[in-house]
């Protein structure tokens, strides 16, 4: 088709009912869509080509929004958003399951992040490169 359409089919299970951020497809049947929190938990929903779109949640539960995500491959995607906690909130798919990385306590304390990119082969191997770009 050429242009938008509204599939009521397509809608997400559970529904988000909240504001959607971001949207990647890292294959032409697998994409995934970040955005504010809901119900005290991150919104991240996943469409596999076809259905509904399928929302995930973070265990545990992170109330934290969600500005952007990107992927280098369907097993490897990364999304950022805003403080958590006196850290910065990154979270990394390898294929199974979304995790928190650094929730110990980052380098970009009370900083909210906007954007990230993935940068590198196709592969879940990928070394990890972080820019950080302050005012």
């Amino acid at each position: 088709t050429t242009a938008w359409q509204y599939n009521i089919g397509e809608q997400a299970s559970p529904a988000i009912n909240g504001q959607l951020n971001s949207v990647v497809c890292p294959a032409a049947n697998d994409c995934w869509a970040v955005g504010n929190a809901v119900g005290a938990n991150a919104s991240i929903a996943r469409w596999r080509g076809s259905g509904a779109w399928q929302r995930y949640t973070l265990a545990p539960a992170v109330n934290a929004n969600l500005n952007t995500v990107r992927c280098a491959s369907t097993i490897n995607c990364w999304a950022v958003g805003n403080v958590v906690g006196g850290s910065e909130f990154i979270i990394r798919w390898d294929g199974q399951t979304w995790t928190r990385v650094g929730a110990a306590g980052g380098a970009v304390g009370d900083r909210n992040l906007l954007s990230v990119y993935v940068i590198g082969p196709v592969s879940d191997r990928a070394p990890a490169i972080r820019r950080e770009v302050f005012p």
